[in-house]
């Protein structure tokens, strides 16, 4: 049986959830802004873009490592990284919405918390 932290399932989980939904920020911007109450003009479906294209590419390389200390590392990132989305996320100015604040912040936030868990061998 495995011990905490060398089972890679939640880590791989979570790798594929966020090539999913980076996936689909890329390829369709127009509607995970709108999901997100973003405004879906030009310039927010390229920065939608370049969120998916970022939130993607970490994800696979998650996905693809094998060794269980790079994987740790790698979760190590994510996690900062999506702490770092909650906090832009929360100190966002009055324009931008509160639905947008909060889905941005529930979101990355579990991904933050789920990370630094599989970082920490927790999970």
């Amino acid at each position: 049986m495995a011990q905490a932290g060398t089972d890679s399932s939640v880590a791989r989980s979570l790798s594929i959830a966020a090539v999913a939904v980076g996936a689909i920020a890329g390829v369709a911007p127009k509607l995970f802004a709108g999901v997100y109450g973003l405004p879906t003009t030009g310039p927010f479906r390229f920065l939608t873009r370049l969120w998916g294209t970022r939130t993607a590419t970490l994800g696979a390389m998650v996905l693809l490592e094998i060794d269980p200390a790079r994987v740790r590392r790698l979760a190590a990132v994510d996690a900062v990284m999506n702490a770092v989305d909650v906090a832009a996320a929360v100190s966002a100015g009055p324009d931008v919405t509160t639905r947008t604040k909060v889905m941005a912040a529930v979101t990355s936030g579990s991904f933050a918390l789920a990370l630094a868990a599989v970082a920490a061998e927790l999970i």
